[in-house]
């Protein structure tokens, strides 16, 4: 039989050249199953045009035969493979490279479903100019079968829209727009009035202006905003502003609702959600936040700055709100001004209120004329013409009559007490009683129940309690008084420390610096009377009066005494005399006097000078140095001439006859207050010299006789 395909023995290798091949020569049942392989065929010498359409399959292609040194360029062609004829297992990994193909050679046909993967493209191998054409416009999706599919543009003026599912291009309806008047226009619904007369407006929004007229400079953005109107100079912001208006003019409304009741009013401006939302005669108001003045209905000239601030006021007028909630009960009251959160929240008919701070006089409802500045002041108040000023100050007060405090926590206390003043941090902090004024820094701060005080300066009456009708003027004066009564303490530290003690006067700086219990005592001067601690009824005048460098040396607990001035005073003068009581009716016990001439006669009468020993001492800085302890030497001797008599030596002669003061009986001499200095009252030798002039007359006329 004869031979219809060449084994491949006998071929030789190379043997199969181009030139020897015819075109289209070359079929599937001349080649056996895998009879072609590599070695057989020479370099490029299968082309396009050797082998006849779709007659080399896979069956008679070795694996991995043909590389890419069998093949010219372009010599496999999409019509000389039948589809699906190649697959992966025919071709050697990257022996199919860019130039082996013909342009547009490989389309999805020639390709097994799932044959490419990624190992088998190379990076950026797939570009654009490898894919089939897509039409300008058109956008790639994945369809309802989750496959890419193309959509392709749409027309014009359309947009592209979704419906939850799949995307497509549809259209969208465009507002109305329309000019009219003079310089109007307006973008919206096209419902409106007769606009043509209607001259300098500005709408947009569905229904705005759809009453309009004759209303010139109107601007109206938002649903149904302006939608009455046909007044001028108007400007509405949001859905159903101003809406009900009608001929009201200079309007503003900003804010879902804002003044849409309004109808004729002029001149107000809301801003904010419904805020002047009931408005419809009012004029002049200012409302800016969320229901600021929302059930206004005639008020006219509040301003409500703040959320639901002046929310309940209907007729009330002149009344300034600026924050949440101030004056937010406020329904008829008159020229009223709050500032702060839920400043004068509860004023509902108060009138000429001042509350700024947040919650000032947050508890008055009906009371007018009140000033409450600061957080909390005037908290609890309900009643009128009460001035608070400073953080809690009057912050428990309520019905108290005609009180005044000024500074933080001044008068913070009170309740129902009355007629008190507190200018000063802290100042009568613990205050419950009447009539007392305190002014400083604490000044008054522990005064409870007390009436009637007066305290001025730093820490002036701090820690008083009960005390009535006691005046302290000075820083520390009369701080540590408890429950004493109609003291009066002027000057720094004047009596700080009288506790119990009452009727003193203590006036300059330090005067009676230590008194406690003393009582009915009058210091004045500079540390007049400071020793003073339990003694009373003293009158102590002058610069360091009853200390130990004057005449009485240191006063303390001493009683009943007079003392002029200090060691430095050189002269009293006086145009009359001294006069000193003598009525026999307040006198007893009476004995004729013994000591006469022979008295006179041993007194010693001397000139001298004074040598102070209260001179050597620095009372400022030592005020307790004892003064038998200092000797003078002459340093501080004085100039003028003096006359007198040695006190101890009188005090010698008083004794050697009988007169001592060991038991109250001594005549002319005494020991000073506080025992360091002997002193003399010379007015006593008047009724012995008198005595030993008698005695001299009758030696005398026992001579002449």
């Amino acid at each position: 039989m004869a031979r219809t395909t060449i084994p491949a023995e006998l071929v030789a290798v190379n043997a199969i050249q181009g030139t020897l091949i015819a075109d289209n020569s070359i079929t599937a049942v001349h080649i056996a199953t895998n009879a072609i392989s590599g070695t057989l065929v020479a370099d490029n010498a299968v082309t396009s045009t050797h082998i006849a359409q779709n007659q080399v399959t896979a069956t008679q292609i070795a694996q991995n035969t043909i590389t890419v040194t069998q093949m010219a360029d372009d010599a496999i062609e999409t019509a000389k493979i039948n589809a699906s004829a190649v697959t992966t297992a025919k071709i050697n990994n990257g022996a199919v490279t860019a130039d082996k193909l013909a342009a547009n050679s490989v389309t999805s046909a020639k390709i097994v479903n799932g044959t490419i993967v990624a190992a088998d493209l190379a990076d950026n191998a797939v570009t654009i100019a490898k894919m089939a054409s897509l039409a300008r416009g058109s956008i790639i999706y994945g369809d309802s079968a989750g496959d890419p599919a193309a959509l392709s543009i749409g027309s014009n003026g359309t947009v592209l829209s979704s419906d939850g599912t799949d995307i497509s291009w549809g259209t969208i309806s465009t507002p109305t727009f329309k000019t009219f008047g003079t310089s109007s226009f307006m973008i919206g619904d096209s419902t409106t009035g007769t606009i043509n007369a209607a001259n300098y407006n500005t709408g947009l929004g569905v229904d705005v202006f759809a009453s309009l007229t004759s209303g010139d400079y109107n601007t109206a953005i938002g649903y149904n905003s302006l939608n009455a109107n046909n007044g001028d100079r108007n400007t509405a912001v949001g859905a159903w502003t101003l809406d009900h208006n009608t001929g009201g003019d200079y309007n503003t409304a900003v804010g879902y609702a804002a003044l849409t009741a309004n109808i004729g009013a002029d001149n107000n401006t809301a801003i904010g959600y419904e805020a002047m939302l009931a408005n419809e005669t009012g004029y002049d108001n200012v409302a800016v936040g969320r229901r600021s003045l929302d059930a206004n209905n005639s008020g006219y000239g509040n301003t409500a700055v703040g959320e639901s601030s002046l929310t309940t006021n209907i007729s009330g007028y002149r009344n300034t709100a600026i924050g949440q909630s101030a004056l937010l009960y406020c329904n008829d009251g008159v020229e009223n001004t709050a500032v702060g959160q839920n400043a004068g929240d509860a004023i509902t008919s108060g009138d000429g209120n001042t509350a700024v701070g947040q919650n000032s006089l947050s508890a008055c409802q009906t009371g007018s004329s009140n000033v409450a500045i600061g957080t909390n002041a005037l908290l609890a108040t309900t009643i009128s013409q009460t001035v608070a000023v400073g953080g809690n100050a009057l912050r428990q007060h309520q019905t108290g009559l005609y009180n005044t405090a000024v500074g933080y926590n001044a008068l913070y206390d009170i309740v129902t007490g009355q007629y008190n003043t507190a200018v000063g941090y802290q100042a009568g902090y613990n205050c419950t009683g009447n009539g007392n004024t305190f002014i400083g820094l604490n000044a008054g701060r522990d005064q409870v129940d007390g009436d009637n005080n007066t305290y001025i300066g730093w820490d002036a009456g701090l820690s008083t309690s009960s005390g009535d009708n006691n005046v302290a003027v000075g820083n520390l004066a009369y701080r540590d008084g408890t429950t004493g009564y109609g003291n009066v303490c002027l000057g720094n530290s004047a009596g700080p420390n009288i506790q119990g003690g009452y009727d003193n006067v203590s006036i300059g700086h330090e005067s009676m610096e230590d008194a406690t219990s003393s009582h009915s005592n009058t210091c004045v001067g500079r540390l007049a009377g400071q020793s003073q601690t339990s003694g009373h009824n003293n009158l102590l005048l002058g610069h360091h009066a009853g200390r130990s460098d004057s005449p009485l040396g240191n006063l303390t607990s001493h009683s009943d005494r007079v003392c002029l001035g200090d060691n430095d005073i050189i002269e009293l003068g006086c145009k009359v005399s001294l006069t000193a009581t003598s009525d026999q009716r307040d006198k007893t016990d009476f004995t004729a006097l013994d000591l006469g001439l022979n008295f006179v006669k041993a007194l010693k009468p001397y000139t001298f000078k004074w040598d102070e020993r209260s001179k050597y001492v620095d009372w400022e800085t030592n005020p307790d140095t004892d003064l038998n302890t200092i000797t003078n030497d002459g340093t501080h001797k004085g100039d003028q001439l003096e006359i007198g008599f040695k006190a101890q030596e009188v005090e010698a002669l008083e004794k050697a006859a009988g007169y001592d003061k060991d038991n109250k009986t001594n005549l002319t001499v005494s020991l000073l207050g506080d025992g360091k200095s002997y002193g003399m009252k010379y007015e006593k030798l008047v009724p012995i010299l008198v005595k030993a002039i008698q005695e001299l007359e009758a030696e005398v006329q026992a001579l002449k006789g």
